[in-house]
């Protein structure tokens, strides 16, 4: 029908880190004019550079603030996902939500609104995971 449609890079390679996202973007970012969304699959597989001394948490709150710095450099929104724990807070680092401008969790009712920093939260958007195509539908009546 004549619609534009967004380029798309996608990077698969092994063993990122915070440094070589950052890279990456602004090299696309500098060769296109400009980037819509960078989208990282997903946040505690990003190497952080940590010292022998340093926690895991310290090194995936790095990565956090990096990727928050990151959409900051590039005027444009930076999607992670995040793995969560048993109580459904994110896992290995309370600063991966304290980055974030919006917390959404996949949930059996719907995509639930943990955090939403300009914006109401505690609800829950009624969609439905279709897990034949990986997209999220409206449920039928």
């Amino acid at each position: 029908m004549g619609e534009d449609l967004a380029p798309l890079w996608i990077d698969a390679s092994a063993a990122q880190s915070i440094e070589s996202i950052t890279a990456e973007a602004r090299r696309i970012r500098d060769s296109h004019g400009s980037l819509s969304l960078v989208v990282v699959d997903y946040l505690q597989l990003i190497r952080g550079g940590r010292s022998r001394n340093e926690m895991r948490e310290e090194e995936v709150a790095r990565v956090s603030g990096g990727l928050k710095q990151l959409a900051k450099a590039l005027n444009c929104p930076v999607l992670s996902a995040s793995q969560l724990n048993e109580q459904g807070q994110t896992r290995e680092s309370r600063a991966i939500a304290q980055d974030a401008d919006a917390v959404l969790i996949i949930a059996e009712d719907g995509i639930r609104i943990a955090k939403m920093r300009n914006g109401v939260r505690d609800s829950v958007l009624n969609l439905k995971i279709d897990g034949r195509f990986q997209r999220f539908t409206e449920p039928q009546p």
